[in-house]
């Protein structure tokens, strides 16, 4: 429970220097009458070129990937900054983030960039632990919508782009480390949270 409340703490006072750093934007954003589901959206064909490039040109297609990473810093200010933000709202944001990242994974295993293993086994072991991070973290929150969809580990994702573009631009190598380290962690995660999930539906019984 210490855990959940750090992490909020956390989460909310990251979204409190973005709302503030991105306010100009926003206010642009919202006199060009541009949504945040728009922006969420946007980011998923900006994305596009990537798939076709990354085994042509590689250093483009990141580019094309960082365009989108860079957009998708927008939509959750913006929402905010409209007073729209809804639990609907952040499903499409996560949703869109998610696809573009599994989307550079998978590619990664056709290009045999990096070790198959790794990325096949973060290809299964990362949307169980967002899944079981979801409900641990969320299932008994108050929500507009099905779920409260935040799953509180998508965070790491950035160390994982970050490997990448180091990689890319200057050959320098340390995604491998970084994906094993992860995916050992959410491998511990993902039990421990299937455990705690099952015996707080054994308490609440």
């Amino acid at each position: 429970m210490v855990k959940k409340n750090i992490n909020e703490k956390f989460l909310d006072k990251n979204q409190s220097i973005r709302d503030l750093m991105f306010k100009p934007v926003s206010r642009f954003l919202t006199n060009l009458n541009l949504t945040a589901n728009y922006l969420s959206n946007f980011k998923l064909i900006v994305f596009i070129p990537y798939i076709f490039l990354i085994s042509k040109n590689p250093k483009l297609a990141f580019l094309f990937l960082f365009l989108s990473l860079l957009i998708d810093i927008f939509d959750g200010p913006l929402a905010r900054f409209q007073k729209k933000q809804s639990d609907k709202g952040k499903f499409i944001d996560i949703f869109g983030d998610f696809t573009v990242y599994l989307t550079v994974i998978l590619s990664l295993i056709f290009l045999d960039f990096f070790n198959k293993n790794f990325l096949i086994y973060h290809l299964f072991i990362f949307p169980i632990t967002v899944i079981l991070s979801t409900i641990k973290n969320q299932e008994f929150t108050k929500t507009d919508w099905i779920i409260k969809p935040a799953p509180l580990i998508g965070h790491f994702n950035a160390l994982v782009y970050l490997s990448l573009f180091l990689f890319v631009f200057f050959k320098i190598n340390y995604f491998e480390l970084i994906l094993l380290i992860i995916n050992t962690y959410f491998s511990f995660l993902s039990i421990y949270y299937f455990i705690f999930i099952q015996f707080r539906w054994l308490k609440k019984k």
